[in-house]
């Protein structure tokens, strides 16, 4: 199987890095899930919301990742994000909630954002 990957397209750091974030996805999709942990959701959540809006994108809802990277959480945020018909996903959070929404984007071929909310 040939696979056909550009990582990263985009690396952004810096103060007001979400405040960018809705322009940011409009580039590949008019609805977004926002995943990640409980924690991280806390965190950021409203700032990224904020610029979506702003942005003039649809948030179609907020996820939580399930607490471990496995199989069957992979595939509930697969069914959650085919029910919301999301076209982007954006995961805020550590690398178990970064590697299920990436798995998960994987699976639905849709563009991942990622938001890491710890420095490892």
């Amino acid at each position: 199987m040939l696979l056909n990957q550009i990582f990263p397209a985009v690396y952004k750091r810096g103060e007001g890095v979400l405040d960018q974030i809705g322009e940011f996805c409009s580039l590949y999709g008019q609805k977004i899930l926002l995943v990640g942990g409980h924690q991280a959701l806390a965190a950021v959540q409203s700032q990224v919301e904020e610029s979506i809006m702003a942005a003039g994108l649809n948030l179609v809802g907020v996820h939580w990742y399930g607490g471990e990277c496995t199989w069957d959480n992979v595939a509930r945020l697969v069914e959650a994000a085919k029910e919301k018909e999301a076209q982007v996903l954006v995961v805020a959070g550590g690398g178990r909630a970064i590697d299920t929404t990436k798995a998960a984007g994987y699976e639905l071929q849709l563009p991942v954002v990622t938001v890491p909310t710890i420095g490892a």
